[in-house]
């Protein structure tokens, strides 16, 4: 992970964990980086082959394959999580308390035509028929 660390100027802030993915044969490292666009988790990591050593595959945050950074940018701003940012979590926490206040208005406005209707239906029909048309 060092060489790759050097060879793509990542900064390793601690390791995120390994394992063994026996259906690959390939054993996973995974470190947290400078460069990972999540505040929470890993964007970075190497696969090894297990049984020779060799190096399988690398996992960059963003720049490597243009569906892995999109993939990595959409479920960082899905889940508030990217890099810590407090104006972009406070953003969020904005639309998300704006969506219910919009959604508890609906549900009132719908709430007060409803009675409404009902009340003036309930007015109409018990007006006589000559009352009814004037």
């Amino acid at each position: 992970m060092a060489e790759q660390a050097a060879k793509y100027h990542l900064t390793i802030t601690r390791p995120f964990g390994m394992a063994y993915i026996a259906e690959f044969g390939v054993y996973t490292y995974d470190v947290r980086t400078k460069q990972d666009i999540r505040s929470h988790g890993w964007d970075t990591g190497v696969w090894v082959d297990g049984d020779t050593g060799e190096l399988r595959k690398v996992f960059l945050p963003y720049g490597e394959h243009t569906g892995n950074t999109i993939s990595t940018i959409l479920w960082g701003l899905h889940y508030g999580n990217i890099r810590d940012i407090l104006a972009y979590r406070a953003l969020v926490f904005v639309f998300g308390f704006l969506s219910v206040i919009f959604s508890v208005t609906g549900v009132y406005i719908w709430w007060k035509k409803r009675k409404a209707q009902r009340l003036a239906k309930s007015r109409t029909s018990e007006l006589s028929p000559a009352e009814a048309r004037t």
